[in-house]
């Protein structure tokens, strides 16, 4: 019994990455008036969740990445210096904090892009 609900809970977390799974165009806003737009690239592989950000100078890939129910975490280290972002993930949508390296919070929102 215990094994079926393991696999059951395995089976709905699996399910639940795939919904995030695809490109995600964000907007970074800080309260110095700053506004950085990325796209956020999510797959799953093999039961586990990675990712990339990318901007037109380039693309890194997402460390400590976790999907927990709805919220959605990650770092992104560019340079010399490390982005913490908190999502909460809705249908096509997602929106939550960045902190940047210098430990400035500002507001991230995602959107899946119209085919």
């Amino acid at each position: 019994m215990k094994k079926t609900i393991f696999l059951l809970v395995l089976s709905v977390c699996a399910v639940f990455a795939a919904g995030v799974a695809g490109e995600w165009d964000a907007t970074a806003s800080f309260p110095n008036g700053k506004e950085y737009r990325v796209v956020i690239s999510l797959r799953e592989s093999d039961g586990k969740l990675e990712g990339t950000v990318a901007d037109d100078r380039g693309s890194v890939g997402l460390e400590d990445l976790k999907l927990d129910g709805t919220e959605l975490s990650f770092k992104a280290t560019e340079g010399n210096g490390t982005f913490d972002v908190k999502l909460t993930v809705s249908a096509d949508s997602m929106k939550g904090s960045v902190k940047d390296p210098a430990g400035k919070m500002g507001t991230l929102v995602a959107v899946r892009p119209k085919s």
